[in-house]
């Protein structure tokens, strides 16, 4: 039997609370539990691993971006002894020195020039201001004004708001102000209405004829005239140069450039020249940098051209450039029978000039009429608008001028129409100068033209002689007293205050 041995009695043992140590709280330390408050249990990141080799591939610690610095721009404006722009652009217009003209626009004070302002977006609105108040006496960088400008005629665009159902509205406003149209840059840039734009579009337009005006003498005085040998039939008799020899005709064009050069130093901008009938105008401004060197001719020149033709042979007819686009025109007082030729030139693209020449013969028997077509690089893609035209204005205008003043005689016989296929003009640019030199053959009843190869010494004369023709008419002025002494008293003022 085994022994038993007495033992002392198993008690539980009762749980000890040990002090806990106190933790740390790190940064990136992350709550995950909370019991009664007593205890807030954490997960502290583990230690990192250390790292035994060397890292091949190296990366780039992304800095933090810092604010952008605030880009200011600092705009002076000019003294305010400057004229205004307004007063400028009558002084430039009609200023005969070309030189001066140059050198003060060059120096006229701009503003907003800095590379900051070339990334604005201009904005444009519609308020109520004092109009004098823009009228400034500086121009802001090329660039900008067409930006200003894109958004003024984008704004002409959209419906302004009723006055019937704004009229409580208009009446807040002060007295003398009118509503404008607003363009600006936003960021305290001075602001512009679309009179302030237009004006400085203006002054760039005329920096840029002046520009021209440069290059047309210069064409003028380094051609050598004296050397050409050519003599196209295109306002000889006006020239005298139909009777030249060899030996005399490169003196003749000489003679004729050096009088062309003589009535540009004393002409201005805006000097007008006119023809005796009245029909025909041409503002310098309108010529320079449109006829001379290789430049296409304006409708301005064209028409004018045309009706010097007609006007010195008296029985022919010219038509505006733009009949067409305004169709049939109100015929003359004069009995149409009276008439051998009516001509009508025709716009068929942006630097593409034709011509409908029609005769009219009521002393034959049977009365006939027949059309003429020519364009001046003979391309059968430009056939349909031109016998379209015919048949759209100036065949209408033809049977109306007949029933007004020609009552109860017959129509005449209207035969088919002719195409005239030569000669080809020599370059691109020429298409109004060949235009011009048929309408003069043709009206004096001659093929001639129709036979010739045209050179590009040809067309250099031929130009040098329709600049002659029109700066040889009588010149209508265009400077009063007032406008005189006003011209005068900017000139002073701009040479005080603008530095050269």
């Amino acid at each position: 039997m085994p022994k038993l041995y007495p033992t002392k009695a198993v008690l539980p043992a009762k749980k000890k609370r040990y002090p806990v140590k106190a933790v740390v709280r790190v940064t990136t330390a992350t709550k995950v539990a909370s019991k009664g408050g007593i205890l807030e249990v954490l997960r502290i990141p583990k230690k990192p691993k250390v790292r035994h080799t060397t890292r091949t591939k190296l990366k780039q610690t992304k800095m933090p971006k810092g604010a952008k610095p605030q880009k200011l721009a600092a705009i002076v404006l000019p003294d305010k002894n400057v004229p205004s722009l307004s007063r400028v652009l009558e002084w430039a217009n009609n200023t005969i020195d070309r030189n001066h003209l140059s050198e003060i626009l060059a120096n006229y004070p701009t503003i907003m020039d800095d590379d900051f302002m070339n990334s604005r977006v201009a904005r444009s609105k519609r308020d109520h201001v004092y109009a004098d108040n823009y009228n400034y006496n500086f121009v802001i960088p090329k660039n900008l004004v067409l930006k200003l400008d894109a958004v003024v005629k984008a704004e002409k665009k959209k419906r302004s708001m009723s006055n019937y159902f704004n009229q409580t509205a208009d009446d807040n406003h002060p007295e003398r102000t009118t509503e404008e149209i607003i363009a600006y840059f936003p960021g305290g840039t001075p602001q512009f209405t679309s009179a302030a734009v237009y004006r400085m579009n203006e002054f760039y337009n005329v920096v840029r004829k002046l520009d021209a005006w440069k290059e047309d003498v210069d064409w003028l005085m380094s051609t050598k005239w004296d050397e050409m040998t050519v003599n196209p039939e295109l306002f000889d008799v006006e020239t005298d140069s139909d009777e030249l020899t060899d030996d005399t005709t490169g003196a003749k064009h000489a003679a004729l450039a050096n009088e062309v050069l003589k009535q540009l130093e004393g002409a201005s901008l805006s000097s007008i020249f006119r023809l005796e009938s009245g029909e025909g105008t041409v503002k310098l401004d309108k010529m320079v940098g449109m006829l001379a060197r290789k430049e296409m001719l304006s409708d301005t020149i064209i028409d004018f051209a045309i009706r010097c033709i007609c006007d010195a042979l008296g029985d022919c007819y010219a038509l505006d450039t733009y009949a067409a686009t305004f169709r049939c025109p109100d015929p003359p007082q004069t009995r149409i029978s009276s008439m051998h030729y009516v001509v009508s030139p025709v716009h068929l693209s942006n630097i593409r000039w034709g011509v409908i020449i029609v005769s009219i013969t009521y002393q034959t028997e049977p009365p006939a009429i027949t059309p003429y077509f020519y364009e001046p690089l003979c391309d059968s893609r430009y056939r349909a608008t031109m016998e379209d035209t015919y048949e759209e204005t100036v065949a209408p205008f033809l049977l109306c001028w007949h029933e007004k003043t020609m009552t109860g005689v017959e129509y005449p016989v209207v035969e088919n129409g002719v195409w005239l296929d030569a000669p080809r003009q020599p370059d691109g640019t020429s298409c109004g100068v060949m235009v011009i030199a048929q309408v003069y053959c043709m009206l004096k009843d001659n093929f001639r033209f129709t036979n010739t190869t045209v050179s590009d010494d040809d067309v250099a004369i031929m130009r040098l002689r329709i600049m002659w023709m029109i700066l040889m008419q009588p010149e209508v002025s265009t400077v009063a007293n007032q406008v005189a002494k006003t011209v005068d008293a900017t000139d002073l003022e701009l040479m005080a205050t603008v530095t050269l």
